[in-house]
């Protein structure tokens, strides 16, 4: 269709306007807003704001719950976001403390 021909053609534009050494970084990546989202992080702002972007994300990730109306599904894709945005910040939590954050946080059944 029209609308994922143009999704395609956003995405593969980004990634042409991409150095070849960072590619491998963003090509994973699903569409043209997360690239977009990942440059932004990675090669946007000053010290300053990167240091609050990254204050920001580690309290979201601390602070991670799920509303009963998320769901489990919604919840995941809530964490799978902030996890992504850590990501392209370089910041890496324990498997076991994601794993630990995303059971705690879903609401009660």
């Amino acid at each position: 269709t029209y609308a994922s021909s143009k999704r395609r053609k956003s995405k593969n534009h980004l990634l042409t306007a991409l150095p070849d050494e960072h590619m491998g970084d963003f090509y994973h990546m699903i569409d043209a807003k997360q690239i977009w989202s990942a440059i932004k992080a990675r090669f946007g702002g000053n010290v300053e704001s990167t240091r609050m972007r990254r204050s920001l994300l580690k309290h979201q990730f601390e602070e991670y719950k799920a509303s009963k109306e998320e769901g489990l599904d919604g919840g995941y894709d809530k964490m799978q976001k902030i996890l992504l945005k850590m990501n392209t910040l370089k910041i890496k939590p324990d498997q076991e403390d994601i794993n630990m954050k995303f059971l705690r946080g879903l609401p009660p059944s």
